[in-house]
C-alpha cells in the first residue's frame, strides 16, 4: 500500500509540529499562541501556489490533531485549533503571500498579543 503525497505531507507536518513545540518551553498562557506561530510556520514552508483547498483542510485535521501528541492536556485545543484556523486561514494565507512573520500573521488574527 502506498501513502498519497499529500499524506504523507501531513504525516511530517504532524511529526515537525509535534518536535517544534515540544523544543519549546511552554506554559499554558502561551500555548495558543506557540502553538499559532509553530502552525503557521509549518504551514508556510508547506504550502505552494497549487495547494488545493482540500489539501489545506487535510492539513490543518492532521496538524491540530497532533497537539494530543504532544501532551494529553493540550487536547482541548484541538477543536479550537480547527475552528480558528477555518475561520481564519484566508487572512493566514493572504499574511503569508504579503510576507509577514508567523508571528505579525498570529498577531493580527488575534492569537498572540
Amino acid at each position: 500500500m502506498t501513502l498519497s503525497k499529500t499524506l504523507m505531507l501531513s504525516i511530517c507536518l504532524g511529526i515537525s509540529l509535534v518536535v517544534s513545540i515540544s523544543a519549546k518551553e511552554i506554559n499554558k498562557d502561551s500555548l495558543p499562541c506557540t502553538l499559532c506561530t509553530t502552525l503557521v510556520e509549518d504551514l508556510e514552508s508547506w504550502i505552494t501556489s497549487d495547494t488545493t483547498e482540500q489539501q489545506i483542510t487535510d492539513w490543518i485535521a492532521t496538524a491540530c490533531e497532533a497537539i494530543t501528541q504532544i501532551n494529553d492536556q493540550f487536547a482541548d485545543y484541538v477543536n479550537m485549533c480547527k475552528l480558528v484556523l477555518h475561520a481564519e486561514i484566508t487572512e493566514i494565507l493572504e499574511g503569508l503571500i504579503a510576507g509577514y512573520s508567523p508571528e505579525k500573521v498570529c498577531t493580527d488574527i488575534h492569537i498572540c498579543t
